[in-house]
């Protein structure tokens, strides 16, 4: 059976086994092309599979006359795990640029002011 007559059953009978099938059979090209792009990091790569069928059912009427699902898959694929990296990359960016303002607006608190926190909150004249 095709990929198109087992997506068409997937949205026209809502056969689900058809929909397995199709993961079973397009599992691995989808997660190797994740694991290529995010570096080899396992977890986003499976995360990136996951977001790639989960797409793939959503897309399913569209898709059923697509000539070519694998080549879909794959690049479906490759999208999502540029977007994973550049989104971690930004993510990053602005983890190292707020620690950058804090060094510039003062060190964050230390030791001794949480500690003169602790002495007020004890305080008895409160």
């Amino acid at each position: 059976m095709t990929d198109s007559e087992l997506l068409r059953r997937f949205v026209d009978q809502r056969q689900q086994e058809a929909f397995a099938q199709l993961v079973r059979r397009h599992v691995n090209l989808v997660y190797a092309a994740a694991l290529r792009h995010v570096r080899g990091d396992c977890h986003r790569a499976e995360d990136i599979t996951q977001e790639v069928f989960v797409d793939l059912a959503r897309k399913a009427i569209a898709l059923s006359r697509h000539p070519s699902l694998a080549g879909w898959l794959y690049a479906s694929a490759h999208f999502a795990a540029v977007n994973a990296v550049r989104y971690e990359q930004r993510r990053e960016a602005r983890e190292r640029e707020a620690d950058m303002m804090q060094v510039l607006n003062g060190s964050p608190a230390n030791e001794t002011d949480w500690e003169q926190i602790r002495l007020l909150h004890r305080s008895p004249h409160r």
